[in-house]
């Protein structure tokens, strides 16, 4: 054989081996093929699965409010005193309102330099500090929380950070979302099912996420004048719930 027929010959049978190994790995039980994703995986055959919202409002039952007393000297010991003396007058008020020790908490504890541009100084006014005491309150007679806020300031409270209006237990307005959601789902299943000549069967699996609470809130705002009496609004607690369900379908 000459020389050319030999590599010719050769390279057809590297060729062919190459192939019959090809083949044996494609086809052989321990080839872990790919996998692949398809929209429908998960999902049963014969199924709907509908999404739906739930939502109820409720009045907030309870409000957690920042307020204190803050005070401005050239002494840091002189503010820290002042401000000292305002907060034991706001702490009387707390206790005439009924707040207990436990629903009270230091938010915020602060003396540091404070610096005032005045255009007139010319740079020689004296160095000023800002003593602050912010205490978080939970107030739960919130029909009277506006009342609260007059005496407070009467007694010396001049700072209010922020008011959040709660539920102390939200577990019945979740659970009527909940239901409120559910229900949509029968509606949107039966359009559905009719829209492919079949019928709405039972349920197979109900899946809920978290609800979602929104709070209502008053932004931080300076005390009332005194003569002026503070109107609180607390607007609604609004929770949402959504739930998908699957249904049989017949």
């Amino acid at each position: 054989m000459s020389k050319k027929n030999w590599l010719i010959a050769s390279g057809s049978i590297v060729g062919t081996i190459s192939v019959i190994l090809l083949l044996q790995i494609l086809f052989s039980p321990f080839y872990d093929q790919p996998a692949t994703a398809n929209a429908s995986d998960g999902i049963q055959e014969g199924t709907l699965v509908v999404s739906a919202v739930g939502e109820v409002s409720a009045e907030p039952d309870m409000a957690y409010i920042h307020l204190g007393a803050e005070a401005v000297d050239t002494s840091a010991d002189d503010a820290q005193t002042e401000v000292n003396q305002k907060m034991e007058a706001i702490r009387l008020v707390l206790e005439e309102h009924g707040v207990e020790d436990a629903h009270i908490k230091t938010a915020q504890l602060d003396v540091y330099p404070h610096q005032q541009f005045d255009s007139q100084a010319n740079g020689n006014e004296d160095a000023q500090y800002l003593a602050q005491h912010i205490l978080e309150i939970e107030y739960r007679d919130i029909d009277r929380l506006g009342e609260f806020i007059d005496d407070a300031s009467e007694a010396g409270a001049n700072r209010i950070q922020q008011t959040r209006f709660v539920l102390q237990d939200s577990e019945a307005a979740e659970n009527k979302a909940l239901q409120q959601a559910i229900e949509k789902t029968v509606g949107k299943a039966d359009a559905m099912a009719e829209s492919a000549n079949r019928e709405r069967g039972e349920v197979l699996q109900i899946t809920d996420q978290q609800a979602q609470v929104d709070f209502p809130m008053q932004s931080s705002a300076e005390m009332a004048e005194e003569d002026s009496r503070t109107n609180v609004e607390s607007g609604e607690v609004k929770i949402t719930q959504r739930v998908d369900v699957v249904y049989q379908l017949k």
